[in-house]
């Protein structure tokens, strides 16, 4: 009897492999096949105008050391985006069916992977085996189906983005997996009840090659997000291809504060292009900043000659303000210490400072100017074109 199991089991997969090969259209796939142990032979069926796919699969489920479903692949190296809508045909037996992309090291059952999968239930998640017979882990998006799917491969980082609409992909979760090339690549349907089939429908499916980058090629993207912590929802604030890093809220939540090279820079929370703050001769700030808890004063680090200076300065920079004809510059000496030393002389005290100008009405309040450099101050005063001077012509007659 347990000799009858394992031969019809074979026989099922054996049976998959040569429908693929029979020359049906499989679109932009190159195969067709039952992964692990299955009661039910897979199969899939192809409109490749509306570039969709109805794939139905059976098989235990796909998780814990070993998967059993159908997969619909081709063969890949180097990054890629794969993108899809997912729909259940029928209400299905199983809550935790499984449908989506996959990204696998063999046609093992027991291989190392990464996938994102529609459940049953609308759940929606990013599943990775990182070795094989390994356990199989996951992270779940806060966006349920029914949704679009996009799996993006650049190197060992894997990332799911959901986008309601299909237009807008924000990412729900990304990792590190060593998959090696080549790979196979494809749709997948898991019944989670093997002595049945579910069939998903694939629509707007599309599988996009990114090339191969060499690591010391790879270009530097950073990406700057925020998190909802009541539901998970990840938004983009701001993305760029170089190096960024440390971010950090204002007191009041408007704005987010991060480091890149030396420097550092504001962006409101709803996004936009980033503002350099000026941090005078603080240019080789790290990632170590952080807000008073009244949020008026930023704490920084520079690094000078070996040496890391602390500087406290106001959290917009220094203020300048002009209410009505009267210019107020203010400022802030915080106490300071360095291990080993004791201070000698300081040229001001601790505390708040702060002047005071009366601005006549021959300067041009809308083109005051003010810039910080090498610890200096520079404010300019232009006059306005009427209190320019001028040569009067004398005329005769």
């Amino acid at each position: 009897m347990r000799l009858s199991a394992c031969v019809a089991t074979v026989y099922l997969v054996m049976c998959s492999n040569v429908l693929a090969g029979d020359g049906r259209r499989l679109g932009i796939f190159e195969g067709a096949t039952d992964v692990g142990r299955v009661a039910h032979a897979g199969s899939v069926k192809v409109d490749p105008d509306n570039r969709e796919y109805s794939v139905t699969g059976s098989g235990a489920n796909v998780w814990g050391t070993e998967d059993a479903f159908q997969f619909v692949w081709r063969q890949f190296a180097g990054d890629a985006a794969l993108t899809a809508s997912v729909r259940w045909l029928g209400k299905g037996s199983h809550p935790h069916r499984k449908a989506g992309w996959m990204i696998r090291q063999s046609l093992d059952a027991d291989s190392s992977y990464v996938d994102v999968v529609v459940h049953g239930d609308g759940l929606t998640s990013l599943q990775y085996r990182r070795v094989r017979g390994g356990p199989t882990e996951e992270i779940q998006s806060p966006v349920s189906s029914p949704a679009a799917l996009r799996l993006e491969r650049h190197g060992d980082v894997f990332t799911l983005s959901v986008s309601p609409n299909g237009q807008v992909f924000q990412p729900t979760g990304s990792l590190s997996v060593g998959l090696m090339d080549s790979l196979y690549a494809g749709l997948i349907v898991c019944s989670r009840d093997d002595s049945t089939t579910e069939t998903a429908v694939f629509s707007k499916v599309d599988f996009k090659s990114l090339g191969q980058a060499r690591l010391e090629n790879r270009v530097i993207e950073s990406t700057l997000e925020t998190i909802r912590v009541q539901t998970g929802e990840r938004r983009i604030v701001y993305r760029a291809r170089r190096h960024f890093e440390a971010p950090n809220r204002s007191r009041d939540g408007s704005y987010l504060l991060f480091n890149s090279n030396g420097r550092l820079y504001t962006i409101p929370v709803a996004g936009g292009e980033p503002r350099q703050l000026d941090t005078g001769p603080a240019d080789r700030c790290n990632n170590d900043h952080g807000f008073s808890p009244d949020g008026k004063w930023l704490a920084i680090s520079h690094h000078d000659e070996g040496d890391s200076r602390i500087f406290v300065l106001p959290s917009d920079g220094v203020d300048v303000d002009l209410n009505r004809n009267e210019l107020t510059i203010a400022g802030h000496v915080d106490e300071t210490s360095v291990e080993g030393h004791d201070l000698s002389y300081a040229e001001y005290e601790v505390g708040d400072y702060q002047r005071k100008f009366r601005i006549s009405g021959a300067i041009d309040a809308d083109k005051i100017d003010a810039r910080m450099k090498n610890g200096v101050l520079q404010v300019t005063l232009p006059k306005s074109k009427k209190a320019q001077p001028r040569k009067i012509g004398v005329k005769t007659g």
